[in-house]
């Protein structure tokens, strides 16, 4: 029932645009909106046959598009990501600043989880 009340009311509202557009203050943009609102009654009906799909498609008990394979996780998929390792600071010529790095580096060793 709200899929045909939205369905009837979006086209009505493209019709109210189409004859705006064509009105005496009507422009492009009451144009594109007459488009766009036949656009939008054409998706709820979409939307509508796609929800019943799904429902009949989950009731049968066959799988669907949305319900991929079990996946074995024991098995790695994809590129291996390198871990991110600390720069080598060699230049310690400002104490403040090897300091903050030493305080950096300690609170990342305090960070990293027990291996």
């Amino acid at each position: 029932m709200l899929v045909a009340a939205c369905f009837v009311g979006f086209l009505l509202l493209g019709w109210w645009q189409w004859e705006r557009a064509h009105a005496a203050d009507g422009g492009g943009q009451n144009l594109g909106y007459a488009l766009q609102w036949p656009l939008f009654a054409a998706f709820v009906v979409f939307g509508w046959w796609r929800m019943l799909r799904l429902e009949a498609a989950k009731s049968a008990g066959t799988p669907t598009v949305e319900e991929p394979a079990p996946v074995d996780e024991t098995v790695r998929r994809g590129p291996a990501v390198p871990r991110y390792v600390p720069p080598v600071i060699e230049d310690e010529t400002d104490e403040e600043l090897a300091a903050y790095n030493r305080h950096l580096a300690s609170l990342h060793k305090q960070d990293r989880p027990k291996q």
